[in-house]
């Protein structure tokens, strides 16, 4: 089984919070990329704002699950967690892009 299919054999909450990720990991190496483009800040900030919309959004929906399905509790809190991985992600790569821009 490739790397895709297991990756589409995942809940979609947990779909979401990885594709997260790995565009706000490609928007954090842009930056550093790309230092002097102002579309670069305020494209992931935009980003930031959209992906905190649809996160939270699956993580209310986990919620309810989790009170409507208490038999499935471990595969839910698993993918609570997996959800909510990506906020110290966030919150560290944003303390680096504001701690380099005001450097300058």
């Amino acid at each position: 089984m490739s790397d895709f299919e297991k990756f589409k054999q995942l809940p979609i909450s947990s779909q979401f919070a990885v594709i997260s990720y790995l565009i706000g990991t490609l928007f954090f190496l842009c930056f550093f990329l790309f230092p002097k483009e102002d579309e670069v800040v305020i494209s992931g900030l935009i980003y930031i704002i959209i992906a905190g919309i649809v996160n939270g959004i699956s993580f209310l929906v986990l919620l309810y699950r989790l009170s409507r399905e208490p038999t499935n509790h471990k595969n839910i809190v698993t993918e609570i967690a997996i959800v909510l991985s990506n906020i110290p992600i966030s919150i560290l790569y944003l303390y680096i892009i504001i701690n380099h821009l005001n450097q300058f």
